[in-house]
């Protein structure tokens, strides 16, 4: 099995295809699906002969059709207007992880996680003190559920506000750019 021609264009991958089958060559496209599920990666269709010995000619007839035919092919139509731009949207990591350590601290000194009458631990704060005195108890599963259930949220809602943060920052930093035009 090889590779014998690979274009963006997944229709002129298809047109080959019909060329080389109408030639009784059997071949197969791979990453059609991939290329057109991730629009905007670098995965381009592929045309690959299923028996090597097929290949020689194969790249006859592509070639041919190449030097008849491919200056003669319409261009693609854009699908996205040219006056549009995308860019790539930042991220402050370091912004991300305080915003998230802020909304993951108050709640160990807040928070009442009393669990019984056996010890008289109230406070994450305390359990996790204590995890430390006693390590064969059971307080370290009651620190893995806090964190989890205070720590997960804190992250997801840190992440959407340095976000919310980093859009309003580029918004005001492009109103001064237009401002001193």
């Amino acid at each position: 099995m090889k590779l014998v021609f690979t274009s963006p264009r997944s229709e002129l991958v298809g047109l080959m295809q019909g060329i080389l089958e109408s030639a009784k060559i059997p071949c197969e496209i791979r990453n059609n699906v991939v290329s057109q599920a991730l629009v905007g990666l670098q995965f381009s269709p592929e045309l690959w002969v299923l028996r090597d010995k097929d290949y020689d000619e194969a790249m006859a007839l592509i070639s041919e059709f190449n030097q008849k035919t491919t200056d003669n092919l319409p261009e693609p139509e854009e699908t996205v207007p040219p006056n549009i731009a995308f860019k790539k949207f930042r991220t402050n990591i370091h912004l991300w992880l305080v915003i998230s350590l802020i909304l993951f601290i108050p709640p160990w000194f807040v928070l009442n996680i009393y669990a019984g009458a056996s010890d008289d631990i109230r406070h994450p704060i305390q359990l996790w003190f204590s995890l430390f005195h006693n390590p064969a108890n059971v307080k370290f599963s009651r620190i893995f559920f806090f964190s989890c259930f205070i720590g997960v949220p804190a992250l997801v809602v840190g992440w959407i506000i340095q976000c919310l943060v980093i859009l309003i920052q580029d918004a005001v930093a492009k109103i001064k750019r237009h401002s001193k035009k």
